[in-house]
């Protein structure tokens, strides 16, 4: 996978765990830990990652040129119907369920255009 210098892999999370290797350039990952907390770390040519299943990350391209990692899974079978993305998450969701979810509330109406419905804690 190449990202460009700024672009990034939105949060996301796979059925398989996700090992890569940097080939070039450099990376930050985010990895949101089963207890809530988040590690975030700088990678370069050469380093190594692993993400294991269920566990959203995020990848961004850092300056000057981006990166591009070689990606393996664990699983012979997998495919990118085993990702599931933070932003399908929440639009294949009705606005109610994310009310009831961690005590969030609703802060904004949608207007006449369908405008996205904001959420807060």
């Amino acid at each position: 996978m190449r990202l460009t210098a700024g672009s990034y892999r939105e949060m996301h999370w796979h059925t398989a765990d996700e090992w890569a290797y940097v080939l070039y350039g450099n990376a930050r990952v985010t990895v949101m830990n089963p207890d809530g907390t988040m590690f975030i770390d700088d990678v370069g040519e050469g380093d190594l990652w692993l993400f294991p299943a269920g566990f959203p990350h995020s990848i961004q391209g850092l300056g000057p040129d981006g990166t591009e990692f070689l990606l393996v899974f664990n699983q012979g079978n997998f495919s990118e119907d085993g990702t599931m993305l933070l932003s399908e998450t929440v639009a294949h969701n009705p606005p109610r369920y994310w009310q009831r979810i961690q005590g969030w509330i609703r802060v904004s109406s949608p207007n006449a255009r369908g405008a996205t419905l904001h959420l807060s804690r």
